[in-house]
């Protein structure tokens, strides 16, 4: 590349004949360096505004890729919340589902428990009323035998009438703890 110094230093030879005047050749060889000189300054400049620019752009271009890597990863953050938000909440169903039959199986144990125990008081007071009436039928027997074993003749009665039957109500309690009402008659 020729520089304005090239220009400046450049000589040419006189010529005998049909040469150029030297001065005028010294006044545009001047005036090319001088433009050369001012191309070269604005080159450098342009140059620098070149490489700031060239700067800039990286400098954008890096901050594009740490958006763009940001974005990302918080596409992938979203992604693993959801997930952990849908396993959390399978495992809470789960658990709930599994609490759940839990405790109906408890319930029904508890209610095969309580009817073994109403039926067990249930055959309990039959039982008892079975007893009972037994015990009336030993007694009324006995009675009956009494005037016999003692030679006396007792009138024979077959029945009280109900509208002279005494009628008691007896509460009769059982093993759990429930009353139950019982009806004598006398």
């Amino acid at each position: 590349m020729i520089t304005a110094q090239d220009i400046r230093a450049k000589t040419f030879e006189k010529a005998v004949f049909g040469g150029y005047e030297m001065s005028s050749v010294d006044d545009y060889l001047e005036g090319v360096a001088q433009e050369l000189e001012s191309q070269a300054k604005e080159i450098s400049v342009l140059k620098g505004k070149l490489k700031i620019l060239a700067d800039k752009v990286e400098e954008y271009r890096s901050t594009e890729e740490a958006m763009r890597q940001a974005l990302v990863s918080a596409q992938q953050m979203a992604s693993q919340i959801e997930e952990d938000a849908k396993s959390k909440s399978e495992a809470i169903i789960t658990d709930a589902t599994a609490q759940s039959l839990e405790a109906l199986a408890e319930i029904k144990q508890q209610v095969s428990t309580e009817e073994g125990r109403l039926a067990a008081v249930q055959a309990t007071f039959a039982h008892f009323l079975n007893d009972a009436r037994a015990l009336c039928e030993r007694q009324i027997r006995y009675l009956d035998a009494v005037p016999q074993a003692a030679g006396a003749a007792m009138p024979k009665t077959d029945r009280i009438p109900e509208s002279e039957q005494v009628r008691i109500t007896e509460p009769v309690q059982g093993a759990d703890g429930f009353e139950a009402t019982q009806l004598f008659s006398l």
